[in-house]
């Protein structure tokens, strides 16, 4: 698993999931059957690790460096997301607090 780019990321409540460490892309139940390359190529084909399509050991020194930018830009990208759809949430909570204080004053 980890050749296709996998590490442990599992819970109490699911022991099995594994993640990319470049997509993040996490996956769980996996059967003893399951090929990782191929359960990452269908979950996560825009994975810059799954597009190289091969272990991390072959790749060349610029294609790592690619790779980690990818990373750092994908985990940037959700950071900013997560960040941006917090702040609407408070905004909004707190736009509701002041209209209800203003109500009652």
């Amino acid at each position: 698993m980890a050749e296709a780019g996998f590490y442990w990321h599992g819970t109490e409540q699911e022991m099995d999931t594994a993640a990319c460490f470049v997509c993040g892309k996490a996956l769980d139940g996996w059967e003893e059957t399951d090929d990782p390359w191929n359960e990452h190529r269908k979950h996560a084909p825009q994975c810059p690790f799954v597009k190289y399509g091969r272990p991390e050991a072959s790749l060349t020194c610029e294609e790592m460096v690619n790779l980690m930018m990818s990373t750092l830009k994908m985990r940037l990208q959700n950071n900013h997301t997560t960040l941006k759809t917090n702040a609407k949430l408070y905004i909004e909570k707190k736009r509701k607090e002041m209209e209800k204080m203003l109500r009652t004053h």
